[in-house]
């Protein structure tokens, strides 16, 4: 679990270094559990950790506000097993667009 919160991390960094234009510098790194949710500054995009069928995950998604997902966005999840690409056309409703499974 702790290998699965450090990558959550990594790929907050990454998200982060995409919506700075690739500068990418980490000032601190910090550990996450189920239930967290992570909002990055200045970017409408958060990061929940979550679990499903018994496996620790995170997802990535932009955000209109903090209740709701933007719509006719996209957003990364992943876990120890799993990395899928989904796109989000409303908050409810959503599309499992890439799968790759390890």
């Amino acid at each position: 679990m702790k290998k699965t919160l450090i990558v959550a991390a990594a790929v907050c960094l990454i998200v982060a270094g995409s919506a700075t234009g690739g500068a990418l510098t980490a000032s601190k790194f910090f550990l996450a559990d189920v239930h967290d949710v992570m909002v990055l500054r200045n970017a409408k995009i958060a990061c929940s950790i979550g679990r499903t069928k018994g496996f620790t995950t995170v997802s990535c998604f932009r955000f209109k506000d903090p209740a709701h997902i933007a719509p006719g966005t996209y957003g990364v999840g992943m876990s120890n097993k799993n990395v899928v690409v989904i796109k989000y056309s409303s908050n409810k409703k959503r599309k499992v667009v890439f799968r790759h499974r390890q």
